[in-house]
């Protein structure tokens, strides 16, 4: 700690593989109940729309040439809340381990410096549920797929796929942007909010959202007269602004971490 009390590159990793082996197992029922309720979801889904695309003659009820799964679009919606969902609870429990005071000491307790701490959950709340979701995700999506395939054939069955231009590819950078936002706007919550993050975080949102629909409701944008498009300044700008306020977040999220360890040690 003395060498570097900043940030040492060996003490984060055996920080980290200490953690992650410790909530292996935790981590791994989650991942698995994830796994099963897309499962679930996705087989539901195709057992009550591919037999309505049949006509009683058992041929298909669109004639046309099929090149993109029939139950995508609503996948596509399956796949949007499932992924704001977990990413809003993993991030929001970047601190629920030091709601308990034995836990709290370990915390407090660990030779590692402030940022170090705060990098290990950070990791473990954003980008690895993030990666989590996407494989458990495509595995359901591809059993559906080894299911449902042979059984209707006419019906051009695939994998989900997010850049198809059916789904409208060009949106991931904007729902990359939204996830990132909400994700980050609950990490934050939850160091402000450790025992119930999810409740409180929400609560101050809904009245931010209040606050600025009043905002936007009182301007008029009439005068605008260019219509947004990838190109469009106005567009731009938003979106350098937002990811501006991710950074920010985190940034956020590592002081207030950093301030309550303080508090805590005093």
């Amino acid at each position: 700690m003395s060498n570097h009390p900043f940030f040492s590159f060996r003490r984060f990793a055996a920080y980290f593989s200490k953690r992650f082996i410790e909530q292996w197992r935790t981590n791994a029922i989650r991942c698995l109940l994830l796994f099963a309720g897309l499962l679930i979801v996705m087989i539901l889904i195709a057992v009550t729309t591919y037999p309505d695309l049949y006509l009683e003659n058992g041929t298909v009820y669109d004639e046309s040439d099929r090149t993109e799964d029939p139950i995508h679009m609503t996948e596509y919606g399956v796949f949007l809340l499932s992924l704001f969902a977990v990413g809003i609870l993993m991030a929001s429990q970047l601190l629920h381990d030091g709601r308990r005071k034995p836990a709290r000491i370990a915390m407090l307790t660990t030779p590692v410096s402030p940022f170090e701490n705060w990098l290990t959950r950070w990791l473990m709340h954003m980008p690895l549920p993030l990666v989590a979701f996407l494989v458990c995700f495509h595995a359901a999506d591809a059993i559906r797929v080894a299911v449902f395939a042979p059984i209707y054939p006419e019906l051009g069955i695939s994998l989900f796929w997010l850049g198809s231009d059916a789904l409208t590819g060009t949106t991931i950078p904007y729902i990359a942007l939204a996830y990132a936002c909400c994700t980050t706007f609950y990490l934050v919550g939850g160091t402000f909010f450790p025992r119930r993050a999810v409740l409180a975080t929400s609560v101050v949102a809904l009245f931010a959202g209040l606050y600025f629909a009043l905002i936007l409701m009182t301007f008029s944008f009439d005068t605008v007269k260019s219509p947004y498009n990838d190109y469009s300044p106005q567009l731009v700008f938003i979106q350098v602004y937002l990811w501006a306020t991710v950074l920010l977040g985190w940034w956020l999220s590592y002081r207030r971490f950093r301030e309550l360890e303080v508090i805590d040690r005093i």
